[in-house]
This record gives structure tokens, C-alpha cells and sequence, in this order.
């Protein structure tokens, strides 16, 4: 498939959440939906692959490659202030992934495969 403005239009994307030129995030998120979700898509995937997911599916598309445009999933955060002449750099390192997930969790919920863990009770082998 080709990414074009009328592909796009055609998928149910708004305008200016993707454009054609983040073609290569676009796939990198088809293929992690591939990955971790029951979705299912073709080898080569089409305009209907895309139109036929749900809109929370879209959206993931949509914060997926935003996430990775602005460099979230790069795992580190800068900020500064200054105030009178003063100023001060705050770095935290933040796991892009466990953010990624919890994006995927509140928007893919029931669709994910992949990162549930079930939890069970302990036990003692003394009882």
C-alpha cells in the first residue's frame, strides 16, 4: 500500500494527525499492532485492513508515531527553568515502552496479546 493524502482520507485518519511523509512510523506501528494484537493484516496491508479497525486502533496509530517522531520511546526526558537569571536541568529517565504499553492497555485493551500477566495467590508447601 501507498500512503497518500487520499489513502489516508480513505482510512478514516483526520487531517494533519499522519501524513504521507511518516510512512515508515505508519508501518512501524501496523507491525507492532501485528505483533501484539489480534488484529489481523495482510502481507501486504490494505486500505481496508486499516479501515476496518476500530477507531481506538487508529488513534494508537496515531499516538504510536507521535511518540516516536518526538523521541518518547528514546527513554530519557530534559527539562530546564530559569528564573532571574538562575537556572536549573532536570533529567529523568522514563521507559518509553512501559509508556507505549499503557497507551496500548487504555486504547487496545481486549484486542492486546501480548504483556498480560496473571497474578496467583502464594502458597506455602507447610499447610
Amino acid at each position: 500500500m501507498t500512503l497518500t493524502e487520499e489513502n489516508l482520507i480513505t482510512m478514516g485518519f483526520t487531517a494533519n494527525s499522519v501524513s504521507v511523509d511518516d510512512v515508515l512510523y505508519f508501518f512501524s506501528a501496523i507491525d507492532w499492532l501485528r505483533d501484539n494484537t489480534d488484529f489481523s493484516f495482510g502481507e501486504d496491508v490494505s486500505v481496508e485492513d486499516i479501515s476496518n479497525l476500530p477507531h481506538s486502533a487508529k488513534l494508537f496509530i496515531i499516538k504510536f508515531i507521535s511518540m516516536l517522531k518526538s523521541g518518547a520511546l528514546s527513554g530519557s526526558n530534559v527539562t530546564s527553568e530559569s528564573i532571574g537569571g538562575m537556572s536549573k536541568s532536570y533529567e529523568s529517565f522514563v521507559n518509553g515502552t512501559t509508556g507505549l504499553w499503557q497507551i496500548a492497555k487504555e486504547l487496545l485493551g481486549k484486542h492486546l496479546i501480548k504483556g498480560k500477566a496473571k497474578s496467583f495467590g502464594s502458597y506455602s508447601r507447610w499447610k
